[in-house]
């Protein structure tokens, strides 16, 4: 089974994807409230699909992303950046860092899916 980890300090936020994934897609998830948590579980894998907030404590978004370049290798996981509000030049460097795809929060069930390249086997 491909997994999908969901970092986000909103425990909120983590429920909703996760629920949303698990319900809809054959999807394994695991949750990680900041960047720092997210990097240890990519360490030892390297998740299909990543799904990251740019502000977390520990390690933000973006210090995720680059620490995830450095370990990565051949790896090339699809990650959602995902944000409060549409900065172009965050996003940007975000896409430069690795990112694959953005979304702004709140954002719908179909925009979930849409961003992160799925289609819902149950929706």
């Amino acid at each position: 089974m491909p997994h999908c980890l969901v970092m986000d300090d909103s425990q909120a936020v983590r429920k909703i994807v996760r629920t949303l994934l698990e319900k809809n897609t054959d999807y394994t998830v695991v949750e990680a409230a900041n960047g720092r948590e997210g990097y240890d579980f990519c360490v030892e894998q390297i998740p299909e699909l990543i799904f990251v907030d740019n502000n977390m404590p520990v390690m933000d978004g973006m210090d995720f992303l680059q620490a995830l370049r450095n370990i990565a290798g051949e790896a090339t996981p699809h990650i959602v950046y995902s944000c409060r509000e549409l900065d172009a030049e965050e996003i940007s460097a975000a896409m430069e860092k690795g990112a694959t795809d953005f979304i702004i929060k709140p954002f719908s069930s179909e925009k979930l899916f849409q961003k992160m390249s799925i289609a819902p086997s149950h929706a």
